[in-house]
Order: structure tokens, then sequence, then C-alpha cells
């Protein structure tokens, strides 16, 4: 039996299958994910989300992206857990648009581990995405991350660095930084850096910076309503001396008046005080 060539060039027809519509439910094994993916899904998807913001980046979590599975001898759609693909158009999204893909690996099914850490792995090097990654979220799995960048065709080990940290070069300034063990928490093993800043406590000082900047604008209003009653105020008091001004020069030249008429008075020989 003669089979047909192995398609290599990836169609970006519509997404249509999206499962059952739970959020993280492994219709494969027909499981919800367990509690450690969920907490890191949640820790670090904002902090995907703030790149994208920061530099229009798609960032795609269970979103599904065509491939070309050479096993199986056709395309299908895998949904990633922490994606950041090229500005496209994400209803026909394949994986040629892929940029970084960090898979979460779930231990709490041994099928499931071993389809996260043996057969995403070489999808995404058959399908040729930049950057791929493995990280145990589970605080019971003494592995952390595991980095692989991919040189004519075919992915290599990235060893971190002297500070403890993985660094992409498709998505330029994002790290991975590895906590140290009794930093861990369930979900949470490792750091996110973008250009320079911590993504978990950027976000939080961002928040704080709203905060501080709403009570600046609330202070600035306060500040402004007592500058503006100092102002009027000050007006009503410069308009008071106005009218003082006024009534002194008028008494000034009512008394002139008089004075004059007792002058012409006394000029036709008539007392001024005795009329």
């Amino acid at each position: 039996m003669i089979l047909p060539p192995i398609q290599t060039e990836l169609q970006p027809l519509l997404h249509t299958d999206f499962g059952s519509g739970i959020p993280y439910y492994d219709e494969e094994f027909e499981l919800m994910q367990g509690e450690a993916h969920k907490k890191a899904i949640t820790k670090y998807g904002p902090c995907f989300e703030w790149i994208e913001e920061t530099i229009g980046y798609k960032y795609l979590s269970d979103q599904p992206i065509w491939f070309f599975n050479p096993q199986k001898r056709k395309q299908e759609a895998i949904a990633g857990d922490l994606v950041l693909a090229k500005h496209t158009d994400v209803s026909k999204i394949t994986a040629e648009a892929i940029l970084f893909y960090m898979e979460v690996v779930s231990i709490d099914d041994p099928r499931r581990e071993s389809r996260d850490t043996l057969e995403k792995k070489p999808l995404c090097e058959y399908n040729g995405v930049p950057e791929f990654g493995l990280y145990f979220p589970d605080i019971k799995d003494r592995r952390i991350f595991e980095f692989y960048r991919l040189v004519n065709g075919k992915y290599y080990s990235v060893p971190e660095d002297g500070y403890g940290k993985w660094c992409s070069k498709t998505v330029e300034g994002l790290c991975i930084e590895r906590l140290s063990e009794d930093e861990w928490r369930d979900g949470e093993k490792i750091r996110i850096w973008f250009e320079n800043e911590k993504l978990l406590d950027l976000r939080r000082e961002m928040d704080m910076r709203k905060k501080a900047e709403i009570a600046k604008l609330e202070e600035q209003k306060k500040r402004e309503v007592v500058e503006n009653k100092l102002y009027d105020a000050e007006i009503e008091r410069w308009e008071a001396q106005q009218e003082q001004k006024k009534a002194e020069i008028a008494r000034l030249e009512a008394e002139k008046k008089v004075k004059a008429l007792a002058e012409k008075l006394k000029a036709l020989g008539i007392d001024p005080d005795s009329l």
C-alpha cells in the first residue's frame, strides 16, 4: 500500500471545535486539570496578557491552534497553555504564528504527563515553533522548567543563565526565573520577567500606582477647592475694598461740593452756618 505524501503546509482553516467549552478541561482523557495547573494559569496568565498589551503579540491560552501531526499524518487542533504568537486572526491560527509556547505539565495522571512531556515537544519541533518550554507547577515535583530553542529544525536545551533565568530570543525581554525552593507555592515555582520588570510584582505595583494616582488626583481636587475658596474670599475682600474706596471718593467729592458751595455763599455775604 502506497501512503500519500505527508502534508507539510498548514491550512488556516476556521476553528470550529472548542470541545465542551469547560475551561482547561482535558477532552482527550475526560479530566479536569489539577489544582497546580489551574493556579499556574491563573498566576501567569496576567503576565502574558501584559506582554500582549505592551508589544502587541497575541496571548493564547486554551485556544485551538492548527498543528500538523506527522504520526497521525493529518492536521489537528491543539490548545496550548501559555502561548505568545504573532498578531494574527486567531480564528484560523496555525502553529506558524507561534513565537513562544509554554506547556504547563500535569502530573496527576500518567497519560496526561506523558502527552505533555513526550508528545508536545516533538510536535512543536516538527511544526517549527521557535521556542518551547515545559513548566512543572506541582510543588511535589522537583522539576521546575525546561526550555528549548529551535536551531536548524531541531530543539536544543537552553540552560539557565548565571542569574537563574531562561531568556527568550523570539520575544525580546521575556525571561523565566527559577524561584528558590523556599519560595515555592503550589502552581508558583517561577517568576516572569519582561523588559527587566518582575511582572507579577509589576501588576501589583501598577495597581498601587493607579491607586496612588487616584489619591493624588483626589488630593489635588481638594486642594483646588480650597484654593478656589481662598481665591473667592480674596476676590470678595478686594471687591469690598473697592467699594470702600468708592465710598471714600464719593464722601470726599461730597465734602468738596459742600465746601465749594459754602465759598460761593460767603462771596454773596451769606453765612453758610446760618442756613
